[in-house]
C-alpha cells in the first residue's frame, strides 16, 4: 500500500506544469502573452524597415517620423529596463513563493485536510498569483516600449563570441532561479511562518518545528519527489524558453532576410537591455568595447523592441517557472502529509485491532473462569435434595 501511495505521489508531482497552467484566467493570460509578443514581433519589424539607411521605405524618412532618435541615447531609459526587469522577476517569484509557503503552513498546522486532489485546486489558486504579476510586467512592457520610442540607442554589431557567450547566460538562468527558490523560500518560510504563528497565538518555532518533523520523518520520500520537482522545472524553463524564443525568432529571421542585414546591429541593441547581459560579454570577450557601429534610428528602435521582448520572455518564462516549482511543492507536501496520515490511519487501526482482540481474549478468560464445571450443577442437587 505504501509503495501505491508513493508512486501515487510522483506521478502528481509530474503533473506540476499542467497545473500551473490551469484556470480559465491562466488561459487567458498565456494568449494575451502570445499577442504581445507578435505584437513585439511587428513593431521591430517596422521600426527596422523605417530605418534611413534602408531604402525599402524610404517614404517613412520623408515624413519625419523619427527625426529626433538619432543623436540620443537611451542610458536613463537601459537603467529603468535594468532595475525593473529585476524587480518584476523579483515580484513574480516571491509573489508566487509566498503563496504557496502560506498555504503550506496552513496544511501543516491542519487547518485543512490535506490532500492531493485539494492540492490540486491549492495549485490552481497558486497560479492566479502569476497572472497577476503578468498583468503588471504587460504595463512595464508598454512603458518601457513607449521610452524607448521617444528615446532610441545607437549600437554595435556583435560578434560570433558574444553570440555565444549571451546563449552562455541564458544558459545559466535557471540556476540562477533555482539559487533564488531557495532563497525566497528560506525568506518566506521564516517571515510566513512567525506571521501565521502570531496570527493564530501559536508558538511560531513549534510551527517551523512541526513543518521540519513532516518532511525529516520522510526524507527519502521528500528527497525524491524534490528531484522530481526539479527536474520538471528546469524543463519547464528551457521547453518554455525555447518555445517562446522559437517563435520570436522567426520573425527576426524575417527580419533579417528583409532589411540587408541589420539584424546582428538590432540583436546587440537589444542586449544592451538585458540586466547583466552588457557586463558578462565585456568580460568573456576580449577588446569588446572596441566593435562599434553608429546604426539609424529605425534599427535602435527595433532593438529597443526586441531588447523589450527579451526581458518580457524571460520574465514570463521565469514566472511560469515559479508557479511549476510552487505546484510541485505542494503537490509534495500533500503528499508526504497524505502519506503520514494514512499512517496514523493505519497504525490507529492497528491498535484498535489489538485492543479489540486484547478485550476478546480477556472475556473469553473472564467467562471460561466463572463458568461451572460440566456435571457440577447436577452433583450438587443432587446432594441438597436428601438434606431438604
Amino acid at each position: 500500500m505504501a509503495r501505491a501511495n508513493g508512486a501515487h505521489g510522483y506521478r502528481a508531482v509530474l503533473s506540476a506544469p499542467r497545473m500551473a497552467l490551469n484556470g480559465t484566467v491562466v488561459r487567458i493570460g498565456t494568449i494575451a502573452i502570445l499577442v504581445c509578443s507578435v505584437i513585439l514581433c511587428v513593431f521591430t519589424y517596422l521600426a527596422v524597415l523605417a530605418d534611413p539607411s534602408i531604402p525599402l521605405l524610404f517614404a517613412w524618412r520623408k515624413l519625419r517620423l523619427f527625426p529626433w532618435l538619432a543623436d540620443l541615447r537611451l542610458n536613463p531609459v537601459g537603467t529603468f529596463v535594468q532595475t525593473t526587469g529585476k524587480a518584476i522577476a523579483g515580484l513574480v517569484l516571491l509573489y508566487a513563493t509566498g503563496t504557496q509557503v502560506k498555504t503550506l503552513f496552513r496544511y501543516a498546522k491542519g487547518d485543512v485536510s490535506f490532500s492531493a486532489y485539494e492540492a490540486w485546486h491549492s495549485g490552481r489558486a497558486n497560479s492566479h498569483a502569476l497572472v497577476t504579476a503578468i498583468a503588471l510586467l504587460i504595463l512595464v512592457a508598454t512603458g518601457t516600449l513607449l521610452s524607448a520610442l521617444a528615446l532610441g540607442l545607437p549600437g554595435r554589431v556583435p560578434v560570433a563570441g558574444e553570440i555565444f557567450a549571451a546563449l552562455g547566460f541564458l544558459a545559466a538562468l535557471p540556476l540562477a532561479f533555482l539559487l533564488l527558490v531557495c532563497v525566497a523560500l528560506v525568506a518566506g518560510t521564516l517571515t510566513v511562518g512567525v506571521a501565521i504563528a502570531n496570527t493564530l497565538d501559536d508558538d511560531w518555532l513549534g510551527t517551523l518545528v512541526n513543518v521540519g518533523a513532516l518532511l525529516w520523518s520522510q526524507w527519502w520520500r521528500f528527497l525524491v519527489c524534490e528531484g522530481i520537482v526539479f527536474c520538471v522545472t528546469i524543463a519547464s524553463w528551457l521547453a518554455g524558453m525555447g518555445l517562446l524564443f522559437t517563435c520570436s525568432g522567426l520573425a527576426l529571421a524575417l527580419v533579417g532576410l528583409t532589411t540587408q542585414g541589420r539584424l546582428a546591429a538590432v540583436a546587440y541593441v537589444a542586449s544592451q537591455f538585458v540586466p547583466g547581459l552588457d557586463r558578462v560579454l565585456s568580460r568573456i570577450v576580449p577588446q569588446f568595447d572596441v566593435w562599434s557601429i553608429v546604426v539609424g534610428p529605425g534599427v535602435a528602435i527595433g532593438g529597443a523592441f526586441v531588447s523589450a521582448g527579451i526581458l518580457f520572455l524571460l520574465a514570463v518564462v521565469t514566472g511560469y517557472a515559479a508557479g511549476v516549482w510552487s505546484a510541485g511543492q505542494m503537490v509534495t507536501y500533500a503528499e508526504l502529509r497524505r502519506h503520514q496520515y494514512s499512517q496514523n490511519i493505519y497504525e490507529k487501526e492497528d491498535m484498535i485491532d489489538r485492543v479489540a482482540a486484547l478485550a476478546h481474549a480477556r472475556e473469553s478468560g473472564r467467562h471460561e473462569a466463572g463458568a461451572p464445571l460440566p456435571g457440577n450443577g447436577k452433583d450438587a442437587g443432587d446432594q441438597e435434595s436428601p438434606a431438604s
